[in-house]
This record gives C-alpha cells, sequence and structure tokens, in this order.
C-alpha cells in the first residue's frame, strides 16, 4: 500500500510490526508492505490516494534488474515528507482513472512498473548477505602460480615437485 496525501490531515496510521507515524502535509506519502497489517486513525477531514501495488511488480523488476535472489527483496515501511515521482505517478493514475481515455489499462500498466522499479530502488532492503571473500591469494602469487602452470602443463609432475613449488609460493 502507498498512500499520497492530497491534503493535510491530523491523525496517525500503525502497523502491527510498531510502526507508527503522525500527521501528514499535502505531498506526504508512506508505505505499508503487501501484507502488513495497519490501522489508521484520521480526526476530521483528509483525502488520500491509495495505490495498491501487486508485490509481483516489485519482484519481477528486482529479478529483471539482476537483484540476486529477488527473493530477498523486501519493501519497507516508511512515511516521507513528499517523494516527486510518487506523487507524479500517483497523480496521473488519478487523472487517466478520471478520463478513461484510450490504452488506459496500458497506460496503468506502464506506470505500476515505473512504480515498481522506483520502490525498488528507494523502498526496499535486501537482505543478501555481504560476501566478502577472506583469505586466497595476492595478485602476484596468483600470477606466479598461472605461470608455473603454463610453464609446466604438458610435463608429467611429481607430487613432490607440486609440494616444493607450494612451499615457495608461501615463501613470496
Amino acid at each position: 500500500l502507498i498512500t499520497l496525501s492530497l491534503g493535510g490531515c491530523n491523525g496517525e496510521i500503525r502497523t502491527a510490526s510498531g510502526f507508527q507515524t503522525r500527521d501528514s502535509n499535502k505531498g506526504n506519502i508512506c508505505v505499508i508492505p503487501a501484507g502488513q497489517s495497519y490501522s489508521a486513525r484520521m480526526e476530521g477531514e483528509s483525502e488520500h490516494l491509495a495505490m495498491f501495488l501487486d508485490p509481483s511488480l516489485v519482484m519481477r523488476a528486482a529479478s529483471e534488474s539482476r537483484v540476486t535472489p529477488a527473493s530477498k527483496v523486501e519493501v519497507v515501511e516508511s512515511c516521507a515528507p513528499g517523494d516527486p515521482v510518487i506523487n507524479s505517478i500517483g497523480m496521473a493514475l488519478l487523472a487517466e482513472l478520471e478520463s478513461e481515455r484510450l490504452g488506459g489499462r496500458l497506460y496503468a500498466e506502464s506506470l505500476a512498473n515505473v512504480l515498481a522499479v522506483h520502490m525498488l530502488r528507494h523502498y526496499t532492503s535486501s537482505r543478501q548477505q555481504d560476501r566478502r571473500l577472506v583469505g586466497g591469494m595476492s595478485g602476484q602469487k596468483l600470477q606466479l602460480v598461472l605461470s608455473f602452470i603454463d610453464a609446466n602443463y604438458d610435463r608429467d609432475l611429481s607430487l613432490a615437485e607440486q609440494a616444493l613449488r607450494e612451499a615457495s609460493l608461501r615463501l613470496c
């Protein structure tokens, strides 16, 4: 769920995870991940545009953007004072809904795809593990090993000769 405040309001939004925000100004946005239960309490009149983005669109955007693995991408709940991209997409979707022009469905689907990529870039966390390589050879040692292999590729080296070469590499 992505909400866009079309006018200021007093109230609060709470999610099951404990996230909460109070009072919003025109242009404020709130993002609540799919499946996350929430409650909203408004005081007085307020006008919001609620956009329900299919989570599969964000997953497809992650997959096509080569985020590995796409299944580890999660939309993060947040509220922000404004996001010009979400504002523009929301207003374009609202105008399209009200106009019923030719190609409206294609237009709306295209905007939904743009929104999904924007969400991927700005409102997700990737739970990928930091893949640091520990140990291994320095570039200089690797070059020595490759030179040794190249020079001795066609020879039948004994185990003792290979061990001797390994010991000399350790001294480098």
